[in-house]
């Protein structure tokens, strides 16, 4: 029951209430450029985290790193935990969507699997990040921040555009382009001149 408490407080509050404002805002958001900064600013949030429960660790301030912990999940929730599994069934080519949007889910899952496993061998002076007298997941929250920015790099320099702004009553909307568009793949992006891939992004990143 305490476990349960716990989790409820530190990760589903943030999670739902993160999801939730998603799906309010989802159509208003450039998912794009949303992603590769809410990936940014959620590095920077998680490794403030993992640095606060270093120094917070079995003292009466530890309530810090549990906002902390609690925004991170509402953030993790409303970027790329979510945009991570939308835009893969959008951006694909018709033909393959379904086969590569389970690769990239099954991608992330392996990825979860790894890590537990490195978690259980994992030692931080001397003591095993299970032992309760062990800080350890604060480094390990610096490392998540850490892979976190690293995941800016690919959503910045290889996602295309999947939305067209286009303005109506309520104001500027940011939909999906269509399927017939989105099934063109990498060749569509081509044809439409789009901006992909590291050196093109960086050249004109140093234009501006």
């Amino acid at each position: 029951m305490q476990n349960a408490k716990r989790a409820t407080i530190s990760v589903s509050i943030g999670s739902l209430i993160g999801s939730l404002i998603l799906i309010k805002v989802i159509n208003y958001l450039p998912r794009r450029k949303f992603l590769y900064w809410s990936f940014l600013v959620l590095a920077l949030l998680i490794a403030a985290t993992g640095i606060s429960s270093l120094y917070t660790f079995q003292k009466s301030t530890w309530g810090i790193t549990l906002i902390l912990y609690i925004l991170g999940q509402l953030l993790f929730n409303l970027g790329p935990n979510s945009l991570t599994f939308i835009i893969p069934a959008e951006i694909f080519p018709t033909r393959y969507r379904c086969t590569c949007h389970g690769l990239s889910a099954a991608a992330g899952k392996l990825a979860s699997v790894i890590v537990q496993i490195l978690l259980q061998h994992m030692k931080f002076r001397g003591l095993s990040i299970n032992d309760v007298k062990s800080n350890g997941h604060g480094y390990v929250l610096i490392i998540f921040g850490a892979a976190l920015a690293l995941g800016s790099l690919p959503a910045w320099a290889w996602l295309p555009e999947i939305q067209k702004p286009r303005r109506e009553e309520t104001g500027l909307i940011l939909p999906s382009k269509t399927l017939e568009e989105l099934a063109e793949g990498m060749k569509g992006v081509r044809e439409r001149k789009e901006i992909i891939g590291f050196r093109e992004r960086f050249s004109q990143f140093l234009r501006k």
